[in-house]
């Protein structure tokens, strides 16, 4: 669901934007470093829409130019760089690892195309990567879990292939991951079971193939995860049916079997979307009644399967009259 994911999203960007210091004016020492990073990553765009007009090499003065953010205590030093919808194409500089003080990058909703730069690697402090909705190409960078103090990062819509690396389960603050919507292939790596804080987890309409490694159903802090649209196979763990957190569930369209547990509804209060559905998906037994106690549930998608007798009517009473 979109208006969940977006929620979840602006929630996560509220509490990063109180770590992100206002812009002030640049000091002469930073024009031969940020001031230069940030001129050969414009170098490799194509900026017909003129949304980096004020990146002017003839102006010092870095920190006021478009989507740049610079620090209050580093005046020199540049921690933000949104450009999102800003209709620019060409590819992403290695140059932007220079920006080795960079908290957040967001370039969601451009045509931006090539390989994802390996140098983002060294770029320890960012926290907040948005590369979503480009034309991206390549693999995930194994490296980026150098990034260590990552909460936030976003790959998907775009043409990535390969797998996902095993090395992002290491990044321990990780709230949210999404790489949707790609050529992803391989399986779901087990490490992402160590993302002890992940709250959204995206990995739909990919390539993805084996089965769902259960410690992603022992990840206390889930709400969302999609992963319709690919080749899982096997049964859905346990475990998942019993994550009071969860808001959002979406295994549709797989090679999934198996049977809802009874008291499904019971254990899942906050639960707003149940998607099972799709081509591939072959659950069978009864629809549980016990759904009928997830009273917040908007969407139960559970067709093309193989389940047996009526719908029960407690289950009914959910749809509005």
């Amino acid at each position: 669901m979109a208006a969940l994911r977006s929620m979840l999203t602006l929630l996560l960007l509220a509490h990063l934007l109180t770590f992100w210091p206002a812009s002030s004016s640049s000091s002469l020492t930073g024009e031969h470093g940020d001031r230069e990073a940030l001129l050969a990553f414009k170098e490799a765009l194509s900026d017909d829409s003129g949304a980096l007009n004020s990146w002017n090499a003839s102006s010092s003065d870095f920190c006021r130019w478009a989507g740049v953010t610079c620090s209050r205590r580093h005046p020199s030093r540049v921690v933000s760089l949104s450009l999102r919808y800003g209709k620019m194409g060409g590819s992403i500089s290695p140059d932007i690892g220079n920006l080795t003080f960079l908290r957040r990058l967001d370039l969601f909703y451009n045509t931006l195309s090539g390989e994802i730069p390996h140098t983002l690697s060294r770029l320890r402090r960012l926290r907040f990567l948005e590369l979503a909705y480009n034309s991206l190409a390549g693999e995930i960078p194994a490296d980026l879990s150098n990034c260590s103090n990552l909460v936030y990062l976003s790959v998907e819509v775009n043409g990535l292939h390969g797998g996902i690396p095993s090395g992002l389960g290491s990044l321990s603050q990780l709230q949210v991951l999404y790489v949707g919507e790609n050529n992803i292939v391989g399986r779901i790596p087990p490490s992402l079971g160590n993302l002890s804080v992940l709250e959204s987890l995206a990995l739909y309409q990919n390539k993805l193939e084996g089965t769902i490694p259960e410690g992603l159903s022992r990840l206390r802090y889930l709400r969302y995860i999609q992963a319709g649209r690919n080749s899982l196979s096997g049964t859905i763990p346990p475990l998942f049916f019993n994550m009071s957190s969860l808001q959002y569930l979406g295994f549709s369209s797989n090679k999934l079997h198996g049977r809802l547990p009874p008291d499904v509804g019971r254990h899942l209060p906050d639960l707003q979307v149940l998607r099972l559905g799709g081509v591939g998906n072959n659950f069978s037994g009864p629809i549980p009644s016990s759904l009928h106690n997830a009273t917040r549930i908007q969407e139960l998608g559970l067709a093309n399967n193989s389940f047996e007798g009526r719908v029960p009517p407690e289950v009914g009473m959910l749809c509005p009259s």
